[in-house]
């Protein structure tokens, strides 16, 4: 009877206790809630304004618009730096270094330059073709002869530069560690890997293993066998007093920037990642439509070190991958993009022919991406825009290369401009959509440009 009647007492006043239950859960979320805004309110209170640099005079509209993106706390941390007609005229940076320290962003502060790198890559092979070690049309295994495995005997250097040999991946796992600690298993790994389509059919960004073969390459052909960034920084980055390196030297890490992810608020969440992810939606579909997979589900997990809490890692930034592991300040990748802007020529040294800049700046490749589901132009290792024509100026391309979270870095020959953009405040959808600080950025660039040019 005891039983029971304590069935029934519990049925009772269960209903009760689930009322009771559910409105202590809405209260302790709440509560939580409201604690998490107070944090939030605390922690913006500790945020203060930094902005440093200069201008030349006629380019106070960047100053302006750099200082309102810096005071409105949509940038976090970042450099901008231009140079036109070989002079510097912006240079400029602002916000944290890393928000968590209290540490200020300096004059030589660096960030990573994602894959913003590929463009300097892109310098290197260019180099070395314009030396004669290197030929763009021939193919690979003229050089290496292991790669002519399973059926990439016809791909030639610029089909690998131009993402159409359709070596998007390695599918064994591994680790971009072994660039270091097991350079030759990376070796045969690239050289045993099968195209993932009928190459030179079709354009798929070779996100990793871009730089990793042309790596390859360099040590094959260079006459002192270097690497990729060994090679860059002896023959580019020392010569032409370009503060920039393919791996960080531990000896640098203390100038480096916390990489963070950005956090924007919530017009941007409607006004920009929601129609993102909705041309993300329609890529995705005619992606499977089209090859039946999704490409970018190869990187999940592989290389097995690649991963988002590693990038501030002095071990894994030392790395000397130059798909991705570029570091520096603004300012040096702007001066390099600068003296390709103007002829190729500094202090009496040639970087680069104006042949070999002329092909830098030539479309190899422009269509639908199939691993970011967007169309993409390339050259022989670089991305191809066309930003002077949506500023009011005649259309004609740059090329450079975008970088993952806002890094851009880009020459224009025509209008003798060379630019670049860092932060380590990255916007994740930076790839799918340009960044609209940087955008902001670009915009009054080039209408100061204009102006100029008008006054002439």
């Amino acid at each position: 009877m005891n039983f029971l009647a304590g069935i029934c007492a519990a049925l009772t006043i269960s209903p009760f206790l689930s009322f009771l239950s559910i409105y202590l859960s809405l209260g302790l979320a709440a509560l939580a809630a409201g604690v998490l805004l107070l944090l939030k309110r605390r922690r913006t209170r500790r945020w203060i304004y930094h902005m440093d640099g200069e201008v030349e005079a006629g380019f106070e509209e960047v100053y302006k618009v750099f200082k309102q993106s810096i005071l409105s706390k949509d940038e976090g941390g970042a450099a901008f730096s231009v140079y036109f007609e070989g002079r510097k005229v912006v240079d400029v940076w602002g916000g944290y270094a890393d928000f968590g320290a209290h540490r200020l962003r300096q004059r030589d502060s660096t960030n990573m330059y994602y894959s913003a790198t590929k463009g300097i890559s892109a310098i290197v092979m260019a180099v070395l073709v314009d030396r004669g070690y290197l030929d763009y049309d021939a193919p690979v295994s003229k050089y290496w002869k292991e790669f002519a495995a399973n059926g990439k005997e016809n791909i030639t250097v610029k089909c690998i530069l131009s993402h159409r040999a359709g070596l998007i991946a390695i599918r064994k796992k591994h680790k971009l560690a072994y660039i270091r600690d097991e350079p030759e298993k990376l070796s045969s790994l690239l050289a045993n890997e099968v195209p993932f389509w009928e190459p030179d059919t079709a354009q798929g960004y070779h996100m990793l293993t871009f730089a990793l073969y042309a790596d390859q390459l360099c040590r094959r052909v260079d006459p002192r066998g270097r690497s990729l960034g060994d090679f860059f920084k002896e023959e580019i980055a020392i010569p032409y007093n370009i503060d920039f390196s393919i791996g960080e030297s531990p000896s640098e890490h203390h100038r480096a920037c916390r990489e963070t992810r950005a956090s924007f608020n919530w017009g941007h969440f409607f006004t920009v990642l929601i129609p993102t992810g909705f041309y993300f939606l329609l890529g995705f579909l005619y992606s499977m439509y089209l090859v039946g997979t999704m490409y970018l589900l190869l990187f999940i997990g592989n290389p097995s070190d690649w991963k988002p809490r590693r990038l501030n890692d002095p071990k894994y930034r030392e790395l000397q991958c130059g798909s991705s592991h570029g570091f520096g300040t603004a300012r040096g990748v702007a001066k390099l993009m600068g003296i390709l802007a103007n002829g190729g020529e500094y202090l009496g040294q040639c970087l680069l022919s104006a042949k070999a800049i002329d092909y830098l700046n030539t479309t190899l490749s422009s269509e639908f991406d199939r691993v970011v589901l967007r169309h993409i132009t390339y050259g022989p290792g670089t991305t191809l825009m066309t930003p002077a024509s949506k500023h009011g100026g005649e259309e004609h391309s740059v090329f450079g290369h975008w970088g993952a979270g806002g890094q851009m870095a880009f020459s224009d020959p025509a209008m003798k401009l060379g630019w670049a953009y860092g932060t380590n405040y990255c916007n994740l959808l930076h790839g799918f959509i340009i960044d609209h600080r940087y955008a902001a950025l670009e915009k009054a660039m080039y209408e100061c440009v204009f102006a100029q040019n008008k006054r002439r």
